[in-house]
């Protein structure tokens, strides 16, 4: 539930900030009740505070670190009631990048600040996670910088709530000269595994190609690497995260073009992957979630953020769809369901379990009306002001994991609709009136009983 939360918080930090010049790009951290996000707006990191509702308590600003020319705070964790948050940034001439760490207050006060130096040109976040009381950040580093040859390395370092830098492991294979691990997660056998991208032209250095995951022991010795898809000068590939499963099995999601003979199709896109690998590195499955949009002419990439396990043992992956070319809606974010076995599921034609990011701003919307919110045994929605041939569709009310709790029907004599809600719990529920393929209004309602 609290991986959707924050998926919904994200989505609607998006929209509060998307008319800046600049954008912003968030990393979230759920701590009790409350988010904390990390990110960059303009030329200014920010950090923020909401309470369970997402709404805020306070927005920070804080400038580039000392000597930094652009930075970004990239990824937020907390220890011992202190925030720390990891970024990186750099010099535009000569180009050199290196990583940072900041430690906060729960007000966002800084305490301290530490950089780590690189010998390289570049050192990029890629990812981190909190390993007792130290941090564990993977990164690329590379002299790509300075070079038309990519030639960048996985690297893995540990530093404490003091600064201090315990060890790092640069991956020494020279399969892998041009790529890096962008997901990162700690074993059960106290090893490491890791996957991301490589790329084997040197035609775009920042094109990435092929998908990659490597299980290293936890004497650094290299125990199995798979190479996943086919190449594509032309595409997004990469695998971005990584959870381990009750049997230690790896499940492992990020983003693929389709087309190739792995994936046949008409219309090649960039779609959701996920695949899942034994502890021993037998692949057991890969399958992927494509939009119902997608397409080569409409400018739709699908990109994936996060995988997480639910306790029934099925698989949420969740991301963004990003338009190159001006359409309405702009960005959506989406959910989307695999069984253990790698089946998609919860997949209504056509929406694919989307969750929109911007709801269309339309006199429809504004006539809907749920009520009583709070609500006890029942919740109903007015929909006296939707014309005819658009209240044909349904309503559909999901819990915070995303299971469906009720799904009525609706048709054209329908004006208002009560749905019974005694057997569920107390808590907050979501909701989504379509018709046909289209999305009228979602929202969501509390169910409080005295």
């Amino acid at each position: 539930a609290c991986r959707w939360l924050a998926l919904n918080l994200l989505f609607r930090m998006v929209i509060r900030f998307k008319c800046e010049s600049y954008g912003v790009q968030l990393s979230l951290l759920i701590f009790g009740t409350a988010f904390r996000g990390v990110g960059q707006l303009g030329l200014k990191n920010l950090l923020i505070k909401t309470d369970s509702e997402g709404d805020s308590v306070f927005i920070r600003e804080y400038p580039f670190p000392s000597g930094f020319e652009y930075a970004s705070f990239q990824s937020i964790h907390e220890i011992n009631n202190s925030l720390y948050v990891v970024g990186y940034g750099g010099i535009v001439m000569p180009i050199e990048d290196d990583l940072y760490m900041y430690r906060f207050d729960q007000d966002g006060n800084q305490q301290n600040y530490w950089r780590f130096f690189t010998q390289e040109n570049c050192e990029y976040f890629q990812d981190a996670i909190v390993k007792g009381d130290n941090i564990v950040i993977s990164v690329a580093q590379t002299n790509a910088c300075v070079s038309a040859f990519v030639q960048s390395k996985t690297k893995i370092l540990e530093v404490d709530t003091s600064g201090n830098l315990l060890w790092s492991w640069v991956d020494p294979s020279i399969n892998f000269k041009k790529g890096w691990g962008l997901g990162l997660k700690s074993t059960p056998d106290a090893g490491w595994v890791y996957a991301g991208a490589y790329t084997d032209t040197t035609i775009g250095a920042w094109q990435y190609d092929r998908l990659f995951v490597t299980k290293i022991d936890s004497n650094w010795s290299h125990e199995w690497t798979h190479i996943i898809g086919y190449k594509s000068i032309d595409s997004y590939n990469f695998l971005r995260d990584i959870v381990i499963d009750r049997d230690g099995n790896f499940i492992v999601a990020g983003q693929y073009r389709t087309g190739n003979p792995d994936f046949p199709d008409p219309n090649p896109a960039t779609s959701a992957i996920a695949t899942k690998i034994s502890p021993t590195g037998e692949i057991l499955w890969t399958n992927i979630v494509k939009a119902y949009e997608n397409g080569p002419d409409n400018g739709l990439l699908m990109f994936t953020t996060n995988v997480s396990l639910l306790s029934s043992g099925n698989i949420i992956l969740g991301g963004y769809l990003y338009r190159f070319l001006p359409l309405d809606l702009q960005n959506e974010g989406w959910l989307a369901k695999f069984s253990p076995s790698g089946e998609v599921l919860d997949e209504p034609d056509p929406m694919c379990g989307f969750v929109s990011t911007q709801h269309p701003q339309t006199d429809l919307a504004s006539t809907i009306k749920c009520y009583p919110n709070p609500a006890e045994n029942f919740v109903a929605f007015d929909l006296n002001g939707l014309p005819a041939e658009v209240r044909y569709g349904k309503i559909t009310i999901y819990d915070l994991m995303g299971k469906i709790i009720v799904e009525t029907p609706l048709a054209t004599i329908t004006k208002n609709t009560t749905i019974n809600m005694q057997n569920v719990f107390d808590g907050i529920y979501l909701y989504r009136i379509t018709s046909g393929h289209t999305l009228i209004h979602s929202g969501k309602f509390i169910v409080q009983r005295h």
